[in-house]
């Protein structure tokens, strides 16, 4: 016991170092841990991260072109409408020519 109340301070600063010794590995370890931790998540997101780039490239394509497609549309809409103007007068004209045609049998009685 003589000893180590003599010896006091290099008591207390090998037990200091090697507490302080004993956290630095331990957090050397935990840090190592959290290194392969993150690169192995890393591995796991980047084929994500470049499908969901890839996915947000043909999103952006197909919104561009909404606008194209819809002028498409409307040109289509407005052909369309064209087309039934004119079925419009041919049917009225149609129906005039058959009554033009039928008017001598209402004539003759039948």
């Amino acid at each position: 016991m003589q000893w180590l109340d003599d010896n006091a301070v290099l008591v207390a600063f090998v037990f200091s170092a090697v507490v302080v010794l004993v956290a630095i590995v331990h957090l050397a370890l935990r840090a190592w841990s959290l290194y392969k931790g993150a690169k192995r998540q890393m591995g796991r997101v980047t084929p994500l991260t470049t499908a969901l780039q890839q996915e947000a490239g043909r999103l952006q394509a197909r919104a561009d072109a909404i606008p194209r497609r819809q002028a498409e549309i409307q040109a289509s809409v407005v052909a369309t409408q064209r087309h039934a103007a004119a079925l419009g007068v041919m049917a009225t004209h149609a129906t005039q020519a058959r009554r033009t045609l039928l008017a001598p049998l209402r004539y003759i009685g039948r």
